[in-house]
């Protein structure tokens, strides 16, 4: 009998150090979907995402060649929680398209998919599985005030907009604590990974 995919989502807030752990598993080997490149890839010229959210706030959130201006966009969702919701639904509509589509087409064992906003969407249900990649608040603001050159209440705002790190520690059935090294998070992995083939036989 042909054994069914299984299914793990990956999810961390931002500065956690998902990307990281998401590059890990491609370097050994393992199929990652990255649901924020999707979502980039969504809103290219021509795509209907553009088209749809164009059609509800207007075309001045294009810029003069037709692309998303990824900076008013985030200032007009950031400022009213209304539009956030209705431009999620739209891109969020397509990034579950594109998953779930990716997923019945995969033939392998073991299927990751990278979902920086997981628990938010409610797309955790989907999932066999859910991996989260956490740290302390404050390491996850230093980080990211380095990674991305902003300042601190840049990151609290963006913060703000995730679920906050208990709840999704309650709902996550593996945690990854990326407080350390990256070597003793590279090992934490191994370790789920090993369990995973223990129990399942997944490779």
């Amino acid at each position: 009998m042909e054994k069914k995919t299984k299914i793990i989502g990956l999810t961390g807030g931002i500065g956690s150090g998902k990307t990281t752990v998401s590059k890990y598993l491609q370097s050994l080997g393992f199929c990652v979907l990255d649901a924020d490149q999707i979502s980039r890839e969504a809103v290219e010229p021509g795509q209907p995402a553009l088209e749809e959210l164009a059609a509800l706030f207007g075309t001045w959130i294009l810029t003069a060649d037709g692309r998303l201006d990824r900076r008013k966009m985030a200032d007009l969702i950031f400022a009213d929680a209304s539009k956030k919701k209705a431009a999620e639904e739209i891109i969020h509509s397509k990034v579950a398209q594109a998953l779930r589509q990716a997923a019945e087409s995969f033939q392998g064992e073991l299927l990751f998919m990278d979902i920086p906003l997981l628990f938010e969407a409610g797309w955790d249900i989907y999932m066999d599985e859910v991996w989260l990649v956490d740290a302390e608040e404050e390491l996850q603001i230093s980080r990211t005030m380095a990674r991305d050159a902003v300042d601190r209440k840049s990151v609290e705002r963006r913060m703000d907009n995730q679920m906050g790190r208990l709840e999704k520690r309650k709902r996550a059935q593996r945690i990854l604590d990326n407080s350390g090294e990256k070597e003793d998070l590279y090992r934490k992995v191994d370790g789920f990974l090993k369990q995973i083939q223990e129990k399942d036989g997944c490779q």
